[in-house]
């Protein structure tokens, strides 16, 4: 069992956030073949760029790192095998489809953000968001 210590965590989600089905846009600089779900043969998907890049660097500044999808666990092993990053991330979940808690949803999951296909930040998170926006990536 994973059992996660006090480390700060980023739940990433899979689909139409860190890849993406349509037609490539500027920022989703890079294409990624994977093994889709059923014995298929490899498809091509689309990466957002600026999702995976302010993923990496929260990775760097030790979040823990908790990839989720409706789809399932299996796709997201498969989305982080495909990306090379399966050292970085520590669990491969299926979303919820029912949570017991005494805090909303919102609340009890914490802070969203999410980058569009054009680089802008679609939630407004002060702090260590913007901090980390503005390091460089050299």
């Amino acid at each position: 069992m994973n059992v996660q210590k006090d480390s700060q965590t980023v739940y990433v989600d899979i689909d139409d956030t860190l890849i993406m089905w349509d037609e490539p846009k500027e920022g989703w600089v890079k294409k990624v073949k994977l093994d889709v779900p059923g014995g298929n043969p490899a498809t091509e998907f689309y990466l957002n760029m600026y999702n995976y890049t302010f993923m990496r660097k929260l990775m760097d500044r030790g979040y823990t790192t908790i990839l989720w999808s409706k789809s399932g666990a299996d796709w997201c092993e498969r989305v982080a095998r495909g990306l090379g990053i399966t050292g970085l991330v520590f669990a491969c979940l299926k979303k919820p489809d029912i949570y017991i808690d005494d805090y909303d949803y919102g609340d009890s999951i914490g802070k969203r953000v999410w980058y569009s296909a054009e680089g802008k930040r679609a939630t407004e998170y002060g702090g260590e968001m913007d901090k980390l926006e503005g390091e460089s990536d050299e």
